[in-house]
This record gives structure tokens, C-alpha cells and sequence, in this order.
């Protein structure tokens, strides 16, 4: 995902689908320039379609505990709440 034209921060993580139980794949990134669909072709170039991520979230930074890992659980509550 760090190979892809703009990312500066990314976390890929299981989200669960509401209703069912399936869980998709969503990537939360922070982009330099917004270019999500370049993202989306670099990662259509590299990656098995299954692999890709079906959703995708942009925001301003991770959130991070103070060991600075990303609070992965703390993201899939922004993702399940929109």
C-alpha cells in the first residue's frame, strides 16, 4: 500500500458487513494529494482482485497509542458508525 502514488499513512483492516456475517476488507489511508482512484490502479496492478480492498477511507491521521502503533480498533468503530 506504501508503494502506491500518494500514501502516507495507511491501515488495512477486517470490518464487519452490518446484517450478515461476512467481514470486508477496508484500507484507511492519509493521502498526500487525494488521488484515490491512482491508488486504486496501483493496487488493481499489484494485487489479486480479491485482495483489494473494497472500501476505502480518507482521513487526516491515523490514530495512534503512545507506543505508536495504529488503534486499528479504534477505526473499525469510525467504519462501522458511517
Amino acid at each position: 500500500m506504501y508503494e502506491c502514488p500518494g500514501v502516507q499513512q495507511a491501515a488495512v483492516l477486517g470490518v464487519p458487513v452490518a446484517g450478515t456475517d461476512r467481514v470486508e476488507l477496508a484500507a484507511v489511508l492519509v493521502l498526500a494529494d487525494d488521488d484515490l482512484p491512482a491508488v486504486r490502479e496501483a493496487l488493481a496492478e499489484r494485487l489479486e482482485p480479491h485482495q483489494i480492498p473494497t472500501r476505502f477511507q480518507l482521513v487526516d491521521a491515523l490514530p495512534r497509542g503512545v507506543m505508536g502503533k495504529v488503534l486499528k480498533h479504534q477505526l473499525r468503530t469510525q467504519l462501522t458508525d458511517s
